[in-house]
């Protein structure tokens, strides 16, 4: 008797059937049952379980099977894919993962048509028609460095058997991120409506998901950009995101010399007010070091300068604000940098002295 439990949807059931018939054909070691032809296959997988022990168990990733010869006799009537069994059996598992690396490479590159995604040629004369210079490089797990050259010279020698495995992949993936780019479009719809009311426009860049309701994310709101993987359901992503673009939009911060607000986020782009301050924002920090950035260190220098005041040797663990009336911390807010408010000219603070 078999001890499995098998998938219930349909096409997972029918992936772990291929999975486990595909174990049990590398279990044989007999030549002659190894080359299975298609008309064949499970005639022949039948005629060698015919003898299997009662009590032996043959473990698979869904249970155990003690009778693979009943196994096979049910799931012959299943509609399991001989051709991709076959292809599975013959290309090496070093050569399968070079076809999956460069499927995934050229379906990221390249926008394919669904006549394309079937001709390998048609494929080929794409590549060569796009301008080298501009593909990138891309490196696989094993450091092996992939161009345009490259790919063209695998894909040209390609076996039969390995452009069939090539393209059934091509477009398994091509299929994924449409899909996948379709979720995000209509994801990034619902938060553009959310941010309205803000003035905040959001815009996916990039949108994965790895399983089921795992994602992975690049995504741009207003002026802020995050990068991260989201592990739970496409309607908690959209709840966090929008509590994201709530807090950015009730980010609001004051000109402390005319008192008008602005959203932060707006003044990135935007860092002036009417009344002629100017807001200064961190951007690149100095020669890597903590708290010192190139803006901080022009400011101190312009001040000290234009008040002839000495800068102090620890001036980068010191607050500008502290030692100068004409500017103000504003802190972070949801930007993640440093930000000041400045109206020139420079005024030293009479209180403290350098």
């Amino acid at each position: 008797m078999n001890n499995l439990k098998l998938p219930q949807s349909r096409k997972q059931r029918q992936k772990a059937i291929e999975q486990i018939l595909l174990q049990l054909v590398r279990k044989i070691k007999s030549e002659n049952y190894r080359k299975l032809e298609k008309d064949q296959f499970f005639e022949k997988l039948k005629d060698y379980y015919e003898t299997w022990p009662k009590n032996k168990a043959i473990r698979t990733r869904w249970g155990k099977i003690y009778d693979p010869l009943r196994f096979i006799s049910e799931v012959e009537k299943e509609r399991v894919n001989i051709d991709n069994l076959l292809l599975n059996l013959e290309l090496p598992k070093k050569k399968k993962k070079q076809l999956m690396f460069l499927a995934d490479v050229i379906s990221d590159s390249y926008l394919l048509d669904n006549k394309e995604l079937s001709d390998l040629d048609l494929i080929l004369e794409k590549i060569k028609k796009q301008d080298n210079q501009s593909i990138a490089t891309y490196v696989d797990e094993n450091g092996e460095e992939y161009n345009s050259d490259r790919i063209i010279k695998e894909l040209i020698e390609l076996t039969n058997n390995a452009r069939i495995y090539f393209l059934n992949q091509l477009r398994k993936l091509s299929y994924k991120k449409e899909k996948e780019w379709q979720m995000a479009k209509q994801l990034e719809y619902q938060l553009n409506k959310k941010g309205e009311s803000y003035g905040i426009k959001t815009c996916i860049i990039d949108f994965a998901r790895w399983a089921k309701n795992v994602y992975g994310v690049k995504i741009e709101i207003g002026t802020n950009v995050y990068l991260f993987d989201f592990e739970g359901t496409l309607e908690e992503l959209k709840e966090t995101l929008e509590k994201e673009i709530e807090l950015i939009g009730q980010d609001i911060i004051e000109c402390p010399f005319c008192k008008k607000s602005y959203q932060r986020q707006f003044i990135i782009d935007n860092p002036k007010c009417s009344c002629g301050t100017e807001f200064i924002t961190e951007s690149i920090f100095y020669m890597g070091e903590r708290n010192v950035s190139f803006e901080i260190k022009d400011l101190w220098d312009e001040a000290c300068q234009q008040t002839k005041l000495k800068k102090p040797k620890d001036w980068s663990h010191r607050h500008i604000d502290d030692y100068f009336e004409n500017i103000y911390y504003l802190g972070k807010g949801t930007v993640g940098s440093r930000m000041w408010a400045l109206k020139r000219p420079w005024v030293k603070k009479k209180k403290k002295a350098i």
